[in-house]
Parts: C-alpha cells; structure tokens; sequence
C-alpha cells in the first residue's frame, strides 16, 4: 500500500496529504488550491513556486534546475508540479504564486478569474535529435510543450534553425494564446511580458501597466483624451466626423495620440519599454471604439443608431497604431449595442453581475450616461447622453479630480470645503459639485427648479470658485438625463424601487460621494443607501481581467448579447419624463 504524507502550508494554516509518487503540484490542486499552473504543470512556466521549510522532497531534474537557475531561486524554492514529496512537510506558497482576487469594490467585493493571459513565456532545453528518430525541430518542441497545434511564423522558424547549430541549449519561448510561437530567445535574461488595460473615456483615458506572469500593476496613471478639442460629448465628435473623412482621421489621431503618450509615460514610471508591452486591452463606449480604429461611422451617427460592429477578434497593434512590440495585439471589450460599448461590457464583467441572482441596476455615470438593469435572468440596458458636466467639463470652475479640486463641501453652518492633496482651490470636481447642490437646496440658495436665488446669481465657495446660473443649468441637464433613463427602464420591467437588491456606481464618482446628498438632487434613487456599492473604475477593472484571463472574452460576448436594448429617443414619454425631472427633488417621490 502506497504511503500518504501530510504537508502543511504555514501561511495558509492548511494541511493536506500526498501519495507517494504524487507530485506537490497535483496533490495542492486535488485539494484546490488556488495554486498558479500556467503552463498547466509541464514544468516549463515557472509560476507554481513553493518553499520548502522542512521535510524530504525529490531533487531537482534538469529541467527544473534550469527554470530554477534561469529566474535566480534560492535553493529553497521549488515548483509544485516537478518536485515529489518523500516525506511529511511543512511548506509556504509565496503569494505571487497564488491566484490573486482583483479589488474593484471600495466596500470590500472583490472579483477573482483565473490567471490566462494570452501570452506565457516558456523555458526549457533543446536537445539533440536522436539519429534513430529525428523528426523536426518544430514536431520536437511541440511535443516538448504538450502543444500539438502550435504555429511557428517563418522569422521565428528561421531563427530556430540558427539556434539548433548547436544542442543542446537553453530556450525561452513566448507564445501566443497556446498556437502561436511570437518570439524565441537562447541562454538570454528574463524579458518582461507587459500588458496594458485601458479605460478609453469620452473626456478622460486611464492606464494600468500590467506584468503579465505575476498579475502585478507596475503603473497607473490617467489623460485627458485629446478628441476633447474637437467636441466635449460623444453626439459633438461623431457629428465633427461627419463631416469630412480627414476630421474622421483627425479624431483617430487623437485618440492614438492619447493612448501613445500614456503608454510612455507609463514605461516611465515603470522604468521600462514600450516593446515589452505584447497586449493592450481597450474598454470604450461604442463611438471611441469607431474613432480609435478609424472606421465609417454612418450607422452609428444617424438613426436607428446601428454600431458598425459589436466585437472584434484581437487585432495587430500595429494595424492600429500603438507604440508597443511589434507582435503585440490588442483587443477592444465588445460593444453592447448603439451607444452601451465596451466600458460598460466589462464594467459588468468586473462587478460579476451576469452571474448575480436577484435585482440590480448598474449605472457608469461618466459622459455618456448607461443604465443596466437586471431583474433575476432579465437584462434591459439604455444609454443616456449625460454630458461631461460631473466630470467637471463645461462647468466655469468645473475641473478633473485631481490636486486643487474641491472634492467635498460641508456645512457646519457655514461652508467647509477639502481639497485634494490639500492644495488652495482651484475648482470643484464631481462629488464636489453635488455636495453644493444639495446644500444650496437646503439653505434655499437654490429653488428645486434649478434657479439661483441670490441676486447675483452666483453660488459662493470661495473668493475664487464660484459656480454660476449656467452652471447649474448644464449640472440639471446631466442629473435629468440620468434620472429619466433610470425611470423609464424601471417602469419597462414593471420593478418597484424598494425591490431592488442594489445599485452598483461606477465612472466619475468614487467613495468620496455623498449618498444623501446624491439622493437629495435625484441623481440616484432614494432607496436605502446600503444598497448602493462604488465600483470606481469597474470599466479599467473589467479590461485587466480580460487581459489577464483571454478565455472571458468569449464568455462576454455570449454574455452582452442577452442585454435588451431599449432605445430612449423611440419613448414617447421620454421629453415629458425629461422635462419633469430636471426639478432638483429626489425620486421616487413618497405617496
């Protein structure tokens, strides 16, 4: 009878057994584990690392002792699908060994996918062909691999072909999605595989360098989109598309432009390369997607409002024009349908709401206003042009969340205000803005109509920042789209407030929003505020976890095909509804 040992992972406070003969690496995914196996436990990934702190283990092969050796592992470190247990143990799994959950909820949710990306590096040795059986070199290391289907491009088969003169010798392979060999290197130093999840927003784009094998963010930094120039909302960019095919390529420069300058800077405060980047990960809504690959936009731009595309395999970097390796690719999150894009498709991903049970709305407040609704197996979703008001475009004193913007106002009686980084004011930002509406209303300094009282018809913060007449009108514009899009499809699906199981809030509003105070204007529904969860950037969360697991893609598309697009320009109720909730009054009003 085989005998059984028992190994304790210390940092998990875990205990399981192993067979003789069993390896580490099967034995801790029998007893799940969420150990790392990208390379599916052929040995040749080097990502399913464990310590051993005591007890007997097999030594080493020579192919584990290459993999060792090339990352510069203590000899205390070994990998879990090589090494076989000799006796009873007591081992530590080092956490960039173990699958990783994603934090996308301010409130403590987090999403957690198995770590894929489309591109692995592999190590391993080349021997020299048998005389008896010499095959292909090409045959050989797919069978090495375990990856029968694998494509070799003819650069990369000449370069083979080179580094064969002489076997056996020492190989790091990258490959693409299991099928595609895109770079072969010999007896060189661990190159880093970078990708990049991108938030591309009408006003605003957002970046996070990722390092592909470990799941680390290594950079994060955001711009201001550069189409911004040539209109401040999606209706203005694809009307100033229309009209001529060079203001269409002037539209896709910029966005290039953008998405360029932020991949350098970046690789900057990484300390690293543009060429290390193999995958760039997009989520936008449905017109920058058009804009960025500088398609036709006629369909989209006119009635009935048909996106060209709903998704795309992935595509060459290069075709597309972004400064990464030449080999890179890039995929765009699929579009839902007319103007609900990729932002929201993976902002939905991120916050797992297709495998919810229950009732919930999802609303990314950003630009372009979108509503999802999921009432038990139903999804309906609308779009709703909001208008870059909350992001503090078009408002005088209105400007990004960045150092100097005023974030939160308090009264206490008079006026307190913060500011981020604590700087002097320079202007008011989103959360900052509601925070005033709603204490302008309960000061009577503002009427529910919108309507400055004051007899200058200003609204006082300090010396410097003062919000105008106007700037309250644009602000009701922006809260009324959003409030009749959420009324409308509520009453599409027949659902009473008070049933919901929550609201999810994602795009320019982050934990420093009042929810009273969002309440008290009617940009949200007065429902109990513990319902109400930050998502922060769900649409950056989504792109990061399609780039680090390609097997979601498939499943989004599947996913957002379900959503019932309800158009609101077709509702005929849609102006009156519109018009009624400009009032600043919360909704829905108590019987």
């Amino acid at each position: 009878m085989a005998a059984t040992f028992s190994v304790k992972i210390q940092n998990l406070d875990q205990t399981i057994k192993v067979a003789e003969g069993e390896t580490l690496g099967q034995a801790l995914s029998r007893s799940e584990i969420p150990l790392r196996f990208d390379c599916g436990q052929k040995g040749v990934c080097g990502k399913c690392r464990v310590k051993i702190l005591s007890g007997e283990v097999s030594p080493p092969n020579r192919q584990e002792r290459y993999v060792l050796d090339f990352l510069g592992l203590a000899p205390s470190i070994r990998l879990a699908c090589l090494v076989k247990v000799r006796d009873n143990l007591k081992v530590e799994i080092p956490p960039e060994s173990l699958i990783q959950p994603v934090k996308i909820l301010e409130k403590g949710i987090s999403t957690c996918f198995p770590h894929q990306p489309s591109f692995k590096q592999y190590l391993f040795t080349l021997d020299r062909p048998k005389l008896a059986a010499p095959g292909s070199l090409a045959e050989k290391v797919k069978k090495l691999l375990c990856q029968p289907k694998l494509d070799f491009p003819l650069d990369i088969l000449a370069q083979l072909g080179e580094e064969a003169r002489e076997l056996p010798k020492k190989i790091q392979m990258v490959i693409y999605q299991d099928k595609e060999v895109v770079s072969l290197e010999a007896d060189s130093s661990p190159t880093p595989l970078l990708g990049l999840a991108i938030d591309l927003g009408t006003t605003t784009v957002v970046g996070e360098l990722v390092d592909l094998e470990s799941g680390e963010t290594l950079a994060l930094s955001s711009a201001l989109n550069q189409q911004i120039r040539l209109g401040t909302d999606v209706i203005a960019r694809l009307s100033e598309a229309l009209t001529s095919e060079g203001k269409r390529r002037t539209l896709q420069r910029a966005a290039r432009r953008t998405i360029n300058s932020l991949i350098h800077k970046l690789c900057q405060k990484a300390g690293l390369h543009e060429e290390n980047i193999l995958e760039v990960v997009i989520a936008g809504n449905t017109a920058m997607n058009h804009l960025l690959l500088g398609v036709p936009i006629h369909s989209l731009a006119r009635a009935p409002y048909i996106a060209l595309f709903q998704y795309l395999p992935e595509e060459s970097a290069l075709e597309i024009g972004l400064r990464i390796s030449p080999r890179g690719k890039v995929y765009m999150a699929p579009n839902i349908q007319s103007f609900i894009g990729g932002d929201v498709s993976a902002g939905l991903l991120a916050t797992r709401l297709f495998e919810r049970s229950g009732r919930y709305l999802y609303l990314d407040l950003g630009t372009n206003g979108e509503i999802i609704l999921k009432n038990q197996s139903k999804l309906w979703g609308t779009s709703t042009a909001a208008g870059p008001a909350f992001e503090g475009v078009g408002i005088s004193v209105g400007m990004m969340a960045s150092p100097g913007a005023i974030y939160q106002v308090l009264a206490t009686p008079s006026l307190e205000i913060k500011t981020i980084g604590r700087r002097k004011p320079r202007g008011i930002c989103g959360t900052g803005l509601i925070d005033i509406l709603s204490i302008a209303l309960r000061k009577r300094w503002l009427n529910p109509n919108g309507r400055i009282v004051h007899p200058e018809k200003k609204i006082k913060l300090t010396s410097q920042v003062t919000l105008g007449q106007d700037d309250v009108r644009k602000l009701q514009m922006a809260l009324a789209a959003v409030k009749a899009g959420v009324k409308i499809i509520m009453d599409k699906a027949n659902l009473d407030y008070s049933e919901l199981d929550g609201i999810f809030l994602a795009g320019a509003f982050g934990t420093e929003l009042n929810i009273k105070n969002a309440i008290t204007i009617g940009l949200l529904p007065a429902i109990d505020p513990a319902k109400i969860f930050f998502v922060g950037n769900a649409s950056l969360a989504g792109a990061r976890c399609l780039l680090l697991n390609y097997s979601l893609r498939e499943k989004l598309v599947s996913w957002a095909k379900k959503i019932n697009y309800l158009p609101l320009a077709r509702e005929k109720d849609f102006q009156q509804i519109f018009i009624k909730s400009l009032n600043l009054t919360p909704y829905p009003e108590k019987e």
